[in-house]
Formats: C-alpha cells, sequence, structure tokens
C-alpha cells in the first residue's frame, strides 16, 4: 500500500533497514532517476505539476511484536 508524506525536512524517519534518516537526507540520497513529474490536476493557472519519487520506509513499531 502506497501513502503520501508530508513530514518536516529534520522529522527522523525508520528505514528498511531498520535504522532512522532525516527526510532531507533521504531526498538527498536519491538519484535524477528516481524522481518523475506528475500531474495532479488542472488549476486555474494549468496543469499543478508535482515532482514525486519514492523510498521505502518502515512502519514505526513494525517488527517490534
Amino acid at each position: 500500500m502506497f501513502h503520501v508524506v508530508a513530514t518536516r525536512c529534520n522529522d527522523p524517519l525508520a528505514t528498511i533497514s531498520g535504522d532512522y534518516k532525516r527526510a532531507d537526507a533521504l531526498i538527498a540520497a536519491l538519484p535524477a532517476s528516481a524522481w518523475r513529474r506528475l500531474s495532479v490536476g488542472a488549476g486555474a493557472r494549468g496543469p499543478r505539476e508535482f515532482d514525486w519519487a519514492r523510498i521505502l520506509l518502515r512502519s514505526p513499531g513494525a517488527g517490534t511484536g
């Protein structure tokens, strides 16, 4: 299941390897090829386009019980 996450740049996120990294560090480590520009619909001033990338994260508490 995919989710879109809005977070602050200094929030620690749980990676699938089990450690925590800042959101801005995870983004900075992505290669340019990881990004896709997608439209999320029409806007008053034209298409609303955003750049998206996917990062696999671990759900906090996953694997603890």
